[in-house]
């Protein structure tokens, strides 16, 4: 159920020692207006003075000192947000605080009084308040369309917590009991369902990140001792591989989710002092820190919340969310709740969503993709080409946006903070800074060590049963190839719904593929197929074409037993191949949209005369990837691809990922158009894993392949 609201952003910049400046934007989402309600009015905060009160004086105190009095700038301009949102019942309070001034986070905002009256601000149901922190990760967060909310549960009791640590007990039974009774609830109106499980195995950092990687989790439920040492360093106590004790750093777990493939939607952290506690220093804290890696929400607790409040806090909490899809109203009813208890104000709320909404609720949703009957024909009489894009393959590498991140910061790219997360341009830089061949080098360790991190189990078992130790041998030219046969094999056997796995099922002929890995022809070779791979032909040497691998034998034609993949964009094991940098995707784009390159086969005839007569099937592409813009250009606006029309034209869409300025539900409506008028394709909205699972049970009905097993 939607509820009409408005929005105050209040926005706090650092000006000098307890002193900011603070402005207010108000707006309608609805009738999409904003207004500035307050221009730059300088505030000042005593940090000392609020540390000496108690709670109930301190909001008082707290709220003076942000709002003023009646006629002073600030006051009104919240007063006549209050006036303006009162027809809407509901108004969404984001209290923006950048990086210039962490320090504010040590207020206890939660406990501010209501300046147009006696109670707590922020025990009214009404009012939906949240920590705000922009964030320069805006990676998707994919939607697999089921209805169903994950949610992994982690409770950390070392064997030793007493006698070592010198810390009380953790009834790991009771807290998992609570926590299930928790989350484990219906959306009524979403028509969505939380289901959760506890982890298995010791509560150590590499098998809550590998869960987390394997199981596609949308919330962590973490409970566990943890402290601000010297109101500075966060540490959390978790388990070792043997069941005893292990401090570790706040900062190892924010690292190891910022370069984690697929953050989970919300992370609650049932630890003391998670969210820090009323001392400076705090933005130290873990519950900030996650939020500004990218994590959308984090709901942390600021002091020993009691056992009682935090399970009537969390259980019509998760409730709500589960319903509404929104994290700030969510825990707007769960405090309204437990207002009357005395630490009601403990959990904090960190997000980077301006809308608050964790998953989507939009038409487009609850629209059916309607076309497996026609889609099933296609494959059937030849007429599909598939085009696999890089949301494939993050589960082993990592998103690109974390590779660029990571190397804009080591190699200190200096362009605007916007294009850190563009991996073509900061290849472009380190291309240009060191030189091409260093960037392929530094491209290949970083993929190594994705997959090494990330196949542990599966490269060390592979390793002992070939002789080989993949997880500390130096790199070498063919190593990640080696390494990519082993996790590849292993993860299409463990898991039935594979994408690669599925797609060698089907009876088609040509596969285009803008990917640099071999997933698909391992994958087709163990349905006892015989693919050919061909390279792209887009180096240009002497104003000539220069193939690059080796070409199918002459006379071949694609068939059903020994298809074509053609690679796009070069392949891993011909690195002169890659198209990486920005320079790249320029040259190539010249290359393969001249005539003249086309008849040096710039790009097959059996490519070009399969897009032009048949469907196609978008699989793992943003609108906004460099790999999707080129490929767009280039090769899907081939002359005569109209010939095809006739046919079913998909693109497989997760759900669009709000970033510092994204309104989902406009996001979902422009991809929707993009991809009709573009290509007059159709938008399935849900994961590759989703599409393919239904178009597999659709092909098997249709008897356009057989069962497996049958």
């Amino acid at each position: 159920m939607s509820v009409n609201h408005c929005e105050l952003e209040l926005r706090i910049e650092w000006l000098d020692k307890g002193r900011y400046f603070i402005t207010a934007r108000f707006s309608y989402p609805a009738r999409d207006l904003e207004d500035q309600l307050l221009d730059p009015v300088e505030i000042e905060f005593d940090f000392d003075s609020l540390s000496q009160l108690a709670a109930d004086a301190y909001g008082k105190q707290l709220s003076a000192m942000l709002f003023g009095f009646p006629g002073s700038k600030v006051f009104d301009a919240y007063a006549k947000a209050r006036n303006l949102a009162a027809a809407q019942a509901t108004l969404r309070v984001r209290l923006s605080i950048p990086a210039s001034a962490p320090e504010l986070h040590s207020l206890a905002w939660d406990l501010m009084s209501d300046p147009l009256g006696n109670q707590p601000l922020l025990a009214q149901e009404n009012l939906w308040f949240s920590r705000f922190l922009a964030s320069q990760d805006y990676r998707a967060i994919p939607d697999e369309g089921s209805g169903l909310i994950k949610a992994l549960l982690v409770v950390a009791s070392p064997s030793d917590v007493a006698t070592k640590w010198r810390l009380g007990e953790i009834d790991e039974a009771k807290e998992i009991e609570r926590a299930l009774a928790a989350l484990e609830t219906k959306g009524q109106a979403s028509g969505r369902r939380m289901i959760a499980s506890a982890l298995q195995g010791p509560a150590t950092l590499l098998n809550i990140v590998s869960t987390l990687n394997s199981a596609n989790v949308d919330i962590l439920y973490l409970v566990c001792h943890g402290a601000l040492i010297d109101g500075l360093e966060p540490r959390l106590l978790l388990e070792a591989e043997d069941g005893s004790g292990h401090s570790i750093a706040g900062q190892e777990l924010v690292e190891r989710l910022r370069d984690h493939g697929r953050q989970p939607r919300l992370i609650i952290l049932a630890s003391c002092e998670s969210a820090g506690g009323q001392q400076e220093g705090v933005m130290n804290a873990i519950g900030p820190r996650l939020a500004a890696v990218g994590v959308p929400a984090v709901l942390a607790m600021q002091g020993k919340i009691t056992q009682e409040t935090a399970a009537l806090f969390m259980a019509s909490t998760m409730q709500e969310l589960a319903s509404s899809g929104q994290i700030d109203r969510a825990v707007a009813v769960g405090r309204s709740l437990v207002r009357a208890r005395p630490d009601w104000w403990m959990p904090t709320l960190f997000m980077r969503l301006k809308t608050g909404r964790l998953w989507q609720s939009n038409t487009a949703l609850s629209t059916p993709f309607d076309k497996w009957p026609a889609l099933a024909l296609d494959i059937e009489s030849g007429q599909f080409v598939p085009i696999l894009g890089p949301g494939l393959v993050e589960s082993q590498f990592g998103s690109t946006r974390s590779m660029a991140k990571k190397w804009a910061e080591r190699y200190e790219f200096p362009l605007a903070p916007r294009n850190r997360d563009d991996l073509a341009q900061v290849a472009q830089y380190l291309s240009y800074r060191q030189s091409r061949k260093y960037a392929f080098a530094e491209l290949r360790k970083y993929l190594i060590s994705q997959v090494r991190e990330r196949f542990e189990t599966d490269l060390k078992a592979a390793g002992l049963r070939l002789g080989k130790d993949f997880m500390n041998c130096e790199p070498y030219e063919g190593l990640l190839n080696e390494m990519m046969v082993e996790v590849g094999t292993a993860q299409r056997s463990s898991n039935p719904a594979d994408v690669h796995r599925l797609l060698a099922r089907l009876p088609l002929k040509v596969f285009v593929n803008a990917n640099r890995d071999n997933l698909l022809r391992d994958a087709l070779i163990e349905q006892g197929k015989k693919p050919q791979v061909q390279l792209c032909t887009w180096r240009v040497v002497n104003d000539m074409p220069k193939p690059i691998g080796d070409a199918p034998p002459k006379g071949y034609v694609p068939s059903v037993q020994e298809p074509l993949i053609f690679h796009v964009f070069g392949n891993l094991e011909q690195p002169e191949s890659l198209v990486l940098t920005e320079d790249d995707y320029f040259d190539f784009l010249t290359a393969v949209t001249r005539a003249e390159f086309l008849k040096k086969l710039g790009i097959p005839g059996s490519v070009s005369s399969a897009f032009a007569a048949s469907g196609w099937l978008l699989l793992g592409f943003q609108p906004d990837d460099w790999d999707f813009r080129v490929l767009l250009r280039g090769i899907l606006k081939q002359p005569g691809n109209r010939q095809g029309e006739q046919s079913v034209r998909v693109a497989v869409q997760i759900n669009p990922a709000e970033g510092a300025q994204i309104d989902p539900d406009r996001a979902t409506k422009y991809i929707d158009t993009f991809f009709q008028t573009q290509g007059k394709m159709t938008t399935f909205w849900g994961t590759p894993e989703a599409f393919m699972a239904q178009l597999m049970a659709q092909c098997v009905l249709d008897g356009v392949v057989k069962k497996e097993g049958a």
